[in-house]
């Protein structure tokens, strides 16, 4: 089950609606009804609890009709003939989500302490709920987002949280991305919405092995139909991973550092602002003359040397980083002067007004 909604919405939103008027029988049935996101969460737990992988299947996406895929679609702006491929994607991954999907999220669940069948349920975080954005990167028709599950087990709290990405239809929630098992996001929510922020919270999409995870075709994963996904998850040489050095640059330039904590293979909004700002000419243009650039990536498939995954590991958690993408920005002293987690969806000027606005700069 890993991925759902980097796996489908990563080649979903860029995808074209033109069957929207047809219904396949052959890729599921209309969606449980069920009326909000709490209840998606409590429905999803009771069903993952009893073993019973259809209805599991039956409140994601790729359970739904081929009619409620394509008004997914459709209400989140995709367009083109890129849609019949996703569409036939969605089918291919049904298969494999009940092959080894759902047990793949079950034993990661397992593996922290989280056995459906033995631990309660406990509180359901919704402060992750938000706009979810068009395929063009502004904020969509639809509501949506990220939720928290919380555990307790004998009593006692579980430290480990599920977290779930879904979104409002017409038919009622569902969920459209893997349900991540996550031991850092558990205080996410009182920061505000994690991945994607107010207009689009979801994202964690999921470390879980398994399960949901087709290559992708392009579109979504930066909010743009053009490129693919590789095109928007590279950094050039304008970025550092060395902190320690960039506030050592940054002091001797009397110049800020501008941290960037991503998930740039798997985190949409990631892409989304590495694309939409932080590639743009008036951001580089901006912080070649004030900022020195660190880039502290958590990805899922890129190769990663064990010592830098530390490294940024050990500064997540100093920088109490729940969510991605967080930015920072620190003084040429290395103090925190400014913080925003997710990502609204401004253009690079918008962008970069606000960040003049918010250091002083």
């Amino acid at each position: 089950m890993k991925q759902l909604f980097v796996a489908v919405l990563s080649i979903l939103l860029f995808g074209g609606c033109s069957k929207s008027d047809k219904k396949d029988s052959a890729s599921g049935g209309e969606i449980e009804p069920i009326k909000s996101s709490r209840d998606l969460a409590k429905v999803f737990f009771a069903q993952l609890a009893s073993g019973n992988k259809q209805a599991v299947l039956k409140v994601t996406l790729l359970g739904a009709s081929e009619n409620v895929q394509n008004n997914f679609l459709n209400e989140m702006g995709a367009t083109g003939d890129q849609g019949e491929r996703a569409l036939q994607k969605i089918k291919n991954e049904k298969a494999k989500f009940l092959d080894s999907g759902i047990d793949a999220l079950i034993a990661s669940m397992k593996k922290e302490g989280i056995d459906p069948a033995k631990v309660k349920l406990g509180k359901v975080e919704t402060s992750g709920i938000g706009k979810l954005p068009s395929a063009d990167g502004g904020k969509g028709v639809l509501v949506g987002g990220e939720l928290v599950l919380h555990f307790t087990a004998g009593g006692r709290p579980v430290k480990a949280v599920v977290v779930i990405n879904c979104a409002k239809l017409k038919e009622g929630w569902v969920i459209v991305d893997a349900p991540e098992v996550s031991l850092t996001r558990g205080s996410r929510a009182k920061a505000g919405p994690g991945p994607g922020g107010p207009g689009f919270p979801g994202r964690p999409s999921l470390g879980i092995p398994g399960g949901m995870q087709p290559a992708l075709p392009g579109g979504l994963n930066g909010f743009d139909g053009g490129g693919g996904a590789e095109a928007t998850t590279e950094y050039d040489d304008n970025w550092t991973t060395d902190l320690p050095a960039a506030i050592r640059l940054a002091k001797k330039e009397n110049k800020r550092v501008f941290i960037d904590f991503t998930g740039s293979d798997w985190c949409p909004p990631c892409m989304a602002l590495h694309r939409n700002v932080l590639t743009k000419r008036a951001f580089l243009e901006y912080a070649k003359e004030h900022l020195v650039l660190v880039v502290l990536d958590f990805p899922k498939r890129k190769p990663q040397a064990a010592s830098l995954r530390r490294a940024n590991d050990a500064l997540s958690k100093r920088y109490r980083v729940d969510g991605f993408p967080t930015v920072i920005v620190l003084d040429a002293n290395g103090k925190m002067i400014h913080r925003e987690s997710g990502y609204s969806g401004d253009g690079a000027a918008a962008f970069v007004a606000k960040l003049k606005t918010k250091t002083s700069q």
